[in-house]
């Protein structure tokens, strides 16, 4: 439990001064849209039936 707080804690420092160096942060993503756009990529790596078989697998849902 302590090593997760120091984990969350360091995150927060490393986020600010991240942002204070000029990072845009985005914390609002449209995770649908993001999946969507990367399907493309596991197209294009011949991977998407991989992909496909470790996400039935895992019990995920298409």
């Amino acid at each position: 439990m302590e090593t997760s707080r120091l984990i969350i804690d360091k995150e927060k420092e490393v986020k600010a001064d991240l942002i204070k160096r000029g990072m845009v942060v985005t914390d609002k993503v449209d995770i649908a849209a993001f999946r969507k756009a990367g399907e493309k990529a596991y197209e294009v790596l011949k991977i998407a039936d991989v992909k496909d078989k470790v996400h039935r697998e895992l019990g995920f849902k298409k």
